[in-house]
């Protein structure tokens, strides 16, 4: 902890291949409707390095595993039940992406930046368990990771799209304005892209 993240401090994985990781175990974790969302860094763009996974151990693959794969592209996939499904064909070092991973059933949305990249629907929902940060059955990220959050209900695409964009920039939200109610003046947030 005490690295810089994308607020604030933000929680720094690398320093060590065996035992660099965050583990929470939120008395276990409904695997058929949740999101996970979490922003994250590449430093290095090495073949197969978990982020985030669930499950009994790090190396449960399921239900899920999302992770950086593809020497020199830093690919992000999707990891469940022995297939790879691609999120995105690359990323860059230095920068910071917001991904979200929404579960409702066997359906599956995966989020970056706000936009849906994937779109999926997959096997049973595995075996319950911690949620594993910055480690996987493929080895362990090398980069930052900031904000994660785990939500027991399968968030809307507006939700995750105001998650992200309350983050990037307030030119996010397109204009402000002023409601009176008696005796008050309230602050609101009139409308988003």
């Amino acid at each position: 902890l005490g690295k810089g993240g994308r607020i604030g401090a933000g929680q720094s994985f690398g320093g060590t291949e065996s035992n660099d990781y965050v583990v929470v175990n939120p008395c276990g974790i409904d695997v058929q409707t949740n999101t996970i969302s979490f922003w994250f860094q590449n430093r290095q763009l090495l073949a197969q390095r978990a982020m985030v996974s669930v499950g009994g151990s790090p190396g449960d693959t399921g239900p899920y595993l999302i992770f950086l794969h593809g020497a020199g592209s830093g690919a992000l996939s999707l990891f469940s039940g022995n297939t790879y499904v691609s999120v995105l064909s690359a990323t860059a070092t230095g920068r910071w992406y917001h991904v979200a991973i929404r579960r409702d059933g066997a359906a599956v949305r995966v989020y970056v930046d706000g936009q849906l990249q994937l779109d999926t629907t997959l096997g049973s929902g595995g075996n319950p368990g911690a949620l594993w940060w910055g480690t996987g059955y493929s080895g362990y990220l090398r980069g930052g990771l900031d904000e994660g959050r785990l939500a027991a209900t399968a968030r809307s695409v507006e939700w995750i799209r105001a998650e992200w964009g309350n983050v990037v920039s307030n030119a996010f939200w397109t204009g402000y304005g002023e409601v009176y109610a008696t005796g008050r003046r309230l602050f609101v947030v009139k409308g988003c892209q």
